[in-house]
Parts: C-alpha cells; sequence; structure tokens
C-alpha cells in the first residue's frame, strides 16, 4: 500500500508522513493508560515505519537512473547492513529501556529517533516528483487514483488469511472461505480498475519477479521461524534468562552483517540463493540436536550458521527486485494490455522478435504488422502479447 502511495505523491512525502507517525506513535505508547490504546499505538508504528524501506528503494532507484549507474549494489548493501545491524542492537537496547524505564521507554525512544528522522528527510531527501504524475491528466488529485476497494479487499484476504494461521484449525475453516472470497474479488476488480492497486496483468507476466516473491516468502518463513521459536526454545527449554538469550542471539546478525559486507558488492544472485538455502536446511537440520542440556557452544553454532543464510537471502532477493521491478522495463506491456481493452482467449502468437531486436515500444505493440488484433491483444497471460512486448 505504501509502495503505491509512493508512486502517486512521491517518496520524500511519504518518508516524513511516516516518521511523523513513528514520533506520534511514540508519545501515544508512552502515555497509553490501557491495552486498546497500546494496540492503538503499535498499529500507528507499523503504518509509520512500513515508508521507510520502499521509500529508499524508490530515491536508490531514480539516483541510479540519474547517474547512469545500473547496479548501486554499494548503496543496496549499506541498505541490507543498516537492517541487519538495527537487529542487532534492538534486543540489547530493548532490554537496557526496559530494564531502565520500563515498557514504556521501548516506546517512548521512537520520539526523538523520528525527531532526528524528520531533521533528516527535511535537509538530505529530494523533492523527487511521483513517478505517477506523468500520467495523471492536469488538475487530478493524486488521491483520485487511490484504489480504494482493491486496497480493502487485498487487505480483507490477508488479514483473514492471517488470523486462521494463528489459530488453524477446522473450527476456523470459515476463514479460509472468505480469504479465497476475498481474494477472487480483488483479482476481479483490479484487472477492471483502470488505476489498479496491482497491476495483476503486468505482474502475472512478469515471471522472474513472482519467482523472486516465492522465495522471498520461504526465505524470511524460515528466518522469522527460527528468530522467534529459538529465541522461545532457548528461554523457555534451555532455561537462560531473557539478557543470555539475547546474547546468543547476537552472532547470528552479527555474521550476516560480515556475509553482507564480504559479497554485497557481487551482483550475483544465483549462487548467493543456493548457500543460503543450503544454510537455512543445515541450521534447521542441527535444531534436532538440540535438547534441554545442551551445551552452550551448539546453541552458538547453530546461530552461526543460521547468520550466514541471513545475509545473503536478504542481499540477494534485495538484488534482484531492484531489477525485475523495473518499471521502465514493463511499461510496453502495460500499455499494450490497457484495462480498457477486449479480454478474449488470445489468438496464436507471432513470430518472435530476434533477441537482439529493441524492446517495441507502446505504438509498436498495438500498430506493427503482425501484432494481435484489439480483442486477442490482452488476454490473461497470452503469448501473444508476451512475445510482442517484452521490454
Amino acid at each position: 500500500m505504501v509502495g503505491r502511495l509512493i508512486d502517486l505523491f512521491g517518496p520524500r512525502r511519504l518518508f516524513l508522513a511516516g516518521t511523523a507517525l513513528t514520533g506520534l506513535a511514540g508519545v501515544v505508547g508512552m502515555l497509553a493508560p490501557d491495552l486498546g490504546t497500546l494496540v492503538a499505538a503499535r498499529v500507528l508504528l507499523g503504518f509509520g515505519t512500513c515508508s521507510g524501506y520502499p521509500a529508499a528503494m524508490y530515491l536508490i532507484r531514480g539516483e541510479a537512473e540519474r547517474t547512469g549507474q545500473k547496479s548501486p549494489a554499494g548503496v543496496l548493501t549499506a541498505l541490507a547492513v543498516t537492517a541487519q545491524t538495527i537487529a542487532v542492537i534492538g534486543p540489547s537496547l530493548g532490554g537496557l529501556l526496559i530494564g531502565v524505564g520500563g515498557w514504556r521507554a521501548t516506546l517512548a525512544v521512537n520520539i526523538p529517533l523520528a525527531a532526528a528522522g524528520l531533521w533528516l528527510g527535511l535537509r538530505r531527501l529530494p523533492a523527487t516528483p511521483a513517478a505517477a504524475a506523468a500520467e495523471r491528466a492536469p488538475g487530478r488529485h493524486p488521491a483520485a487514483d487511490l484504489d480504494l476497494p482493491g486496497m480493502a479487499l487485498f487487505a480483507a484476504a490477508l488479514v483473514t488469511l492471517l488470523l486462521f494461521l494463528m489459530n488453524p484449525g477446522a473450527d476456523n475453516g470459515y476463514l479460509l472461505l472468505l480469504t479465497a472470497v476475498a481474494a477472487a474479488g480483488f483479482t476481479r476488480r483490479e484487472l477492471r480498475a483502470p488505476r489498479p492497486f496491482i497491476d495483476i496483468r503486468v505482474l502475472g507476466g512478469n515471471l522472474p519477479l513472482l519467482t523472486t516473491y516465492v522465495r522471498a516468502l520461504l526465505a524470511y518463513i524460515v528466518s522469522y521461524a527460527f528468530l522467534y521459536g529459538y529465541t522461545q526454545w532457548v528461554e523457555q527449554g534451555r532455561g537462560l534468562s531473557a539478557s543470555e538469550t539475547g546474547l546468543v542471539q547476537l552472532p547470528l546478525f552479527a555474521v550476516a552483517i560480515v556475509v553482507s559486507t564480504l559479497t554485497g558488492r557481487r551482483q550475483a544472485v544465483r549462487g548467493k540463493l543456493l548457500v543460503g538455502a543450503v544454510g537455512q536446511i543445515t541450521g534447521c537440520a542441527l535444531l534436532l540436536l538440540l535438547h534441554a542440556d545442551s551445551p552452550l557452544w551448539l546453541l552458538l553454532a547453530v546461530v552461526f550458521v543460521v547468520g550466514i543464510p541471513q545475509g545473503l537471502n536478504s542481499l540477494a532477493l534485495q538484488n534482484a527486485v531492484f531489477h525485475q521491478a523495473d518499471p521502465n522495463a514493463w511499461a510496453p506491456r502495460r500499455a499494450c494490455c490497457a484495462p480498457s481493452a477486449t479480454w478474449a482467449p488470445s489468438s496464436p502468437p507471432p513470430p518472435a522478435a530476434p533477441s537482439s531486436a529493441a524492446a517495441p515500444t507502446a505504438a509498436a505493440c498495438t500498430t506493427s504488422p503482425g501484432s494481435c488484433s484489439p480483442s486477442a491483444r490482452c488476454s490473461w497471460l497470452s503469448p501473444c502479447w508476451t512475445a510482442r512486448c517484452a521490454a
């Protein structure tokens, strides 16, 4: 959702708005009189912090295009290392703040951090124009391009699925039914919307990006399951204190930082993903050796092994998304598959252009000899427009 808002309003505005929400969440959480207010503060914090990463990626891509640097590997590495560093500092800082000022201090710390973020954002972030500004009619407000029904259906599908996964069972089977209904409604809406929240036509034709999303889903399921599950077991099953558990986890992120730093400037993605997958499988297999009396060195060995894919996967997936989600590369396909076109079964595809030929323009997709007829050009995942309009 924030990514779409960045397209409409620009990264600087969304970063500043998200940072302001983060500071507001700190104030609300610090003064929360009851659980409901505390939950509201956490919701505000989630909305605020989720703007940072997509805004950063947008600005990095814009700066890469401005300077002609195809792959800003150094900047992407710095972004990955920053995320890993936060993961290292977070648990230790959280424990220190709780010991000094109680749980309210863990929310209050967001106030000075947000103030610093606002000051730096106002001074340093360029006023980059929104990506959708060029496509917007003069005088049309950006909010008019928001696909609110699509966003609502997407949120409904996601929330019902998460509610089921939190407590799976036959009694909650109706949640899966609601998820399917919301997902079907979302798909139908996005295929018909003039400015969809998620352009399914383009996304469906970008198989490399879809594959990367699936890889990211699998990798992060393993990563977060280990992060939270292992922490809970070390404290409750192995009997370590909260502070000792935090210290046991530190090598994981320290190794990830070192791995990201050493391999960040190498553009290879496949090798990192393969080693990362083997590392995750090895780490999960080592968990089978643990028991209530496991020595400390074994606990640290497991964390060390898992730290290697932690650094490789995030970096490789981040680089893959940066290149595969390039909107300029998919503009011709978007033009060939406009929402106003008639959806019909595709006709046989014409001969594909030679690999050395330049990608056809939007006009070429619709007027060049041998291109698809209007009734067949934009059929769902049609090989016709895939062959003619692939960038």
